[in-house]
């Protein structure tokens, strides 16, 4: 539609806790969702911050930037301590449904329970065969009629922010790693999910919300489709799994990945210290390339590629 959507006026993510004072005082507790002209970047709308056609939309915290798809987006919210997966008219924003995801964790309002990075933000909705798939990123995987918004499956795992208050304490630490959001993709009727809230990469089954397989990973760690039968798992180096059942591929040793790979049809390009990895999706064949001139040698950092 000759338009650009994104997120404004959101909380930032600190990867900390913070203390009473900052939390009441520095942020108010609601985003808001814009749509640019392509062209000028003029803004044609924007809801939430008081803004909207009804109340919902007017107090909704926008997790993500929303899922276009044919005149429609869809975006999951949080509101008075729930979640919603939200679809509205991309045209004015007028809201067409939305429908219950999750509730939030007891006690996620206290100040000292806050874990930004994955109670502020969550996970863009994937699409497929007229079915609509997001996540909470508090231990609910949910489906729903991309039509109508009716709950067709809802598939719960162990959530390390949805468990008791101290747990989520402990999380809290760990999330100083700004561990990526790693969006939902469906393929081969499998829904394939890397929750920020769990140290796991789960495939289900997209009609039917029944579990296939699931697979460790170590805290931190992003998540990139190759192609219909294999998913890039980066992080603590560079592994790739077979969709199938799960199994290990490939897996390089010793090599911290910083920000997004690239991934193409016959390669992985993802950056490390000082360097950039390539492996050959064909062979499984590692390579490096060091970059010059960064002004730091072998610390120096790279970021996402594209």
């Amino acid at each position: 539609q000759g338009m650009i959507f994104a997120v404004a006026s959101f909380r930032p993510a600190t990867g900390r806790t913070r203390n009473a004072a900052e939390e009441l005082t520095d942020y108010t507790d609601t985003s808001e969702l814009i749509a640019l002209r392509e062209d000028d970047l003029s803004i044609v709308w924007r809801v939430g911050g008081g803004e909207g056609s009804d109340d919902l939309v007017k107090n909704a915290r926008f997790l993500t930037a929303p899922t276009y798809h044919m005149g429609r987006l869809y975006v999951p919210i949080a509101s008075r301590d729930n979640y919603y997966l939200m679809c509205l008219d991309a045209s004015d924003a007028r809201r067409l449904w939305q429908s219950h995801l999750a509730q939030g964790p007891v006690g996620g309002n206290h100040p000292d329970y806050w874990i930004d990075q994955a109670l502020h933000r969550a996970s863009p909705p994937a699409l497929a065969d007229g079915i609509v798939y997001a996540l909470s990123n508090t231990g609910v995987i949910g489906a729903y009629d991309a039509l109508t918004g009716r709950a067709l499956w809802a598939y719960q795992y162990d959530s390390a922010i949805a468990a008791a208050p101290r747990t989520r304490r402990i999380m809290s630490h760990l999330t100083d790693d700004h561990p990526p959001l790693n969006p939902i993709f469906v393929t081969g009727q499998k829904v394939i999910a890397l929750p920020a809230d769990m140290s796991a990469i789960i495939a289900i089954g997209a009609h039917d919300g029944r579990e296939l397989w699931t697979v460790p990973v170590p805290p931190g760690s992003g998540q990139s489709p190759i192609d219909a039968t294999r998913v890039l798992l980066w992080g603590d180096g560079l592994k790739v799994l077979s969709l199938e059942d799960g199994s290990e591929l490939y897996a390089s040793q010793g090599e911290t990945i910083i920000g997004s790979p690239a991934v193409t049809s016959s390669r992985v390009h993802a950056a490390g210290m000082g360097k950039i990895l390539t492996l050959n999706l064909d062979d499984y064949r590692l390579g490096t390339l060091r970059v010059a001139d960064m002004g730091s040698g072998d610390r120096a950092l790279l970021g996402n590629l594209l």
